[in-house]
């Protein structure tokens, strides 16, 4: 399609550009020591956006990464972690020794990307009022936690799903769901047409014709048998490949994988559990990865929620109440609670803004 040939080459583009960026040298304050950060990689929308936010950018060679998450920086010998506009800040001594206290207890999270974001957290949350960093900031940070776990999964035909919008994350994903209950309907109707036909050639095999009319009606029934099976397996030949077998497992993760997107655990849950037979025991590591995966990513949201939650109950500017609100929404209904309210208060607050528009087609929305 020529959307893709153009998304490919702005994609090639940017990657391009990333790579001719220079680095610099930056000063862990915990130890000192100096490290090379690169310039802030560029991004796209090819891959699509999710109702909280988060854009799904495809790299030249076709590989996926969450876009908006190099804002945070961590250091590997201390495991510290800020944002990018503080990483010249000076620290005084009884900050540093809160720092180096805080690290020593998340010394064993490791270095995900997802790591990252909730260490910035909750250093930002340690220094307090003095970083500058608000509860909404806070929040975002979480969020961005809940993002970096969303986009280290990887599912087979994951690039079918590419929603621009709200609205059309939720309209694609019913296509999609559309779509293969009606291909499991056509399966399930010519497998029983293919049962139906074993059983009258047995039927046919039981009788015992003596005149020679009656063996060539036997004859006749069994050549119309065979064009009618001959039917049935065109029919079923026209399907797709992965719904001709027992259980079109991986297509039961994409669709989980897809409602996980926009926001929908009741779906997302629901084709998991339809993973089963023996394509489901060849997934079952996926799966568990998976469910995993989105354990986590719940956790991550309703920690940004409650960070959320605690800015509303402070005076802020039109604007950045309706996006606040709209993203506390979207941590309640991810997790498969009620955000009505706090879109309603985004459309309140600033209709126009980026956050009301959001909120309003949250509202709309039939999911």
């Amino acid at each position: 399609m020529l959307i893709d040939r153009v998304y490919g080459t702005l994609a090639a583009l940017l990657v391009l550009s990333a790579g001719l960026a220079t680095a610099q040298a930056v000063r862990d304050p915990l130890d000192g020591s100096s490290v090379q950060l690169p310039e802030p990689r560029l991004w796209n929308r090819a891959g699509g956006e999710d109702p909280d936010g988060c854009v799904h950018s495809i790299e030249a060679d076709g590989s996926w990464r969450i876009a908006a998450l190099d804002d945070v920086i961590a250091f590997p010998r201390t495991g510290l972690a800020l944002k990018r506009e503080h990483l010249q800040r000076e620290f005084t001594p009884e900050q540093l020794a809160e720092l180096r206290e805080l690290l020593r207890r998340r010394s064993e999270s490791g270095f995900e990307l997802s790591d990252t974001y909730v260490t910035a957290a909750e250093v930002y949350l340690a220094l307090g009022e003095a970083a500058g960093v608000g509860r909404a900031q806070i929040g975002d940070l979480f969020l961005r936690a809940a993002w970096a776990v969303r986009g280290g999964v990887e599912i087979p035909g994951a690039t079918s799903f590419r929603p621009q919008t709200v609205a059309e994350g939720f309209t694609r994903l019913s296509e999609l769901e559309r779509q293969l209950e009606q291909e499991q309907t056509r399966l399930n109707g010519v497998d029983r047409v293919l049962d139906s036909l074993d059983r009258a050639r047995g039927y046919l095999a039981r009788l015992a014709p003596q005149s020679a009319g009656s063996r060539l009606a036997v004859e006749q029934v069994r050549h119309a048998l065979f064009a009618v099976e001959q039917e049935a397996l065109r029919l079923k030949a026209e399907l797709p490949p992965e719904v001709q077998g027992p259980a079109p497992a991986e297509r039961f993760v994409l669709l989980a994988w897809a409602a996980q997107r926009v926001g929908d655990p009741l779906a997302r849950d629901r084709w998991l559990r339809r993973v089963s037979g023996e394509f489901g025991a060849r997934l079952k590591g996926q799966v568990q990865a998976l469910r995993a995966a989105f354990t986590a990513e719940e956790q991550l949201l309703a920690r940004a929620g409650e960070h959320y939650a605690a800015a509303l109950e402070q005076q802020l500017p039109a604007a950045e109440e309706a996006r606040v609100a709209c993203l506390l929404g979207e941590t309640l209904r991810r997790r498969g609670q009620d955000g009505s309210e706090a879109y309603a208060r985004a459309l309140r607050a600033a209709p126009e803004s980026a956050g009301g528009l959001r909120a309003k087609q949250l509202l709309e929305s039939k999911r």
